[in-house]
């Protein structure tokens, strides 16, 4: 917003102010003119005290902003995070594992969103066959994280080491479980069903598995 302050020829002869010259001062105002216009009238500047509490607000106010907002993220630090849409895309994966043993390629299990694959395999949860194959298979964490068997926090942290390469350096988030992130889903209800089916069948084959090996 912009307004003209006025002030009386005497004063401001006597101040001599200059181009581009910035005061803080109190100003009372009689509102819009016929013309639409807002004036403030000169009251009286502000003293050194009061000046300092309000470029101190002004500094913490912008500072809040800058925090906000993704600039303030340090450009070396790149952040992953597990979600509704992650979770049910991994949910995919592992029931594609459990009945076909072998990689996929991550159109079949992410909705083509591949930047869903590049989140679950920097969070540990996803490898992939090669670097450009497109082909990914769930890792012994994403399994224990499907299972029950353990909790994963909603964010993990990484910077570039000096080889380039991410190296974490924190991890966000309380610990949830997998049917945590998969009830904020959308479909609530058919999805945690979907998850319950995969569970049994993923229990099974280990026992099976576990009863051959004895």
């Amino acid at each position: 917003m912009t307004a003209n302050v006025l002030i009386s020829e005497e004063k401001f002869g006597e101040w001599k102010f200059q181009p581009k010259d910035c005061i803080i001062c109190d100003v009372r105002s009689n509102g819009l003119d016929s013309q639409g216009k807002l004036s403030f009238y000169f009251n009286e500047f502000v003293g050194p005290f009061d000046t300092a509490e309000i470029l101190l607000g002004v500094a913490s106010l912008q500072l809040e902003q800058r925090l906000r907002s993704g600039e303030y993220m340090k450009s070396n630090e790149t952040v992953y995070q597990i979600s509704a849409r992650e979770a049910r895309s991994l949910l995919e994966l592992i029931k594609l594992w459990i009945h076909e043993g072998k990689p996929q390629h991550y159109t079949k299990w992410c909705q083509m969103h591949q930047i869903v694959a590049t989140n679950l395999y920097y969070l540990g949860l996803v490898n992939r066959t090669a670097s450009m194959s497109g082909h990914y298979y769930p890792t012994q964490e994403a399994l224990d994280f499907f299972s029950g068997k353990r909790g994963f926090p909603k964010k993990k942290v990484f910077i570039r080491n000096k080889d380039g390469k991410h190296q974490l350096v924190s991890e966000e988030g309380e610990l949830k479980s997998f049917s945590d992130y998969l009830g904020d889903y959308s479909d609530r209800e058919s999805v945690l069903r979907e998850y319950a089916d995969a569970l049994r069948s993923y229990r099974a084959g280990a026992q099976a598995s576990s009863n051959t090996q004895q």
